[in-house]
């Protein structure tokens, strides 16, 4: 499925039965939503076309897809849940609001978070680890070069207490 989302032809042109996986697709996709359906007509106890055929639903859908990550298997799954409390929650407390705030929601989850919730999370943590791997380098980084005091109680590299020594950069200047 991702290699026919990506390129098409490239698919066909590996062997690929691309409308045989469009299909099946379709059928998988069909199912959990026929399955749904199952679920809230009995929870519902009755169908009526304001009911089915409601635009808020379809909103929904798409709005919990862009607050979660669309390309993501658990950003929605998180978003689902979150937003279904927080709808429930809007729906009792602030009926007048409810809209609009999803509204906003939608706004600036497409401004602000163009790849979700989850890529959110995986920038900020990534970008935290790689911050500290580097910190961590240039605090354990042997070699000459100037040296300087380490934390309180810290055994440097240099075999004296507390001083650890850096390396020098390639054009000779020490930073």
């Amino acid at each position: 499925m991702a290699g026919i989302g990506a390129d098409e032809q490239r698919a066909q042109t590996l062997g690929v039965n691309t409308r045989a996986v469009k299909i099946g697709g379709f059928a998988l996709t069909a199912a959990f939503a026929g399955a749904v359906g199952a679920a809230m007509s009995v929870r519902w106890t009755y169908i009526d076309p304001a009911t089915v055929f409601n635009p808020f639903i379809g909103f929904q859908t798409v709005l919990i897809a862009l607050i979660g990550g669309a390309a993501t298997l658990w950003g929605p799954l998180i978003a689902a849940v979150v937003f279904s409390l927080l709808a429930e929650t809007l729906r009792l407390k602030l009926p007048q609001l409810y809209m609009m705030s999803l509204g906003l929601l939608l706004i600036l989850s497409v401004l602000y978070l163009p790849g979700g919730l989850a890529s959110l999370r995986r920038a900020t943590f990534s970008q935290w680890r790689d911050d500290t791997r580097a910190w961590w380098r240039e605090l354990t980084a042997p070699g000459p070069g100037r040296a300087r005091p380490a934390p309180e109680g810290v055994q440097g590299n240099l075999g004296r207490p507390g001083v650890f020594a850096r390396r020098p950069a390639k054009d000779g200047v020490v930073p």
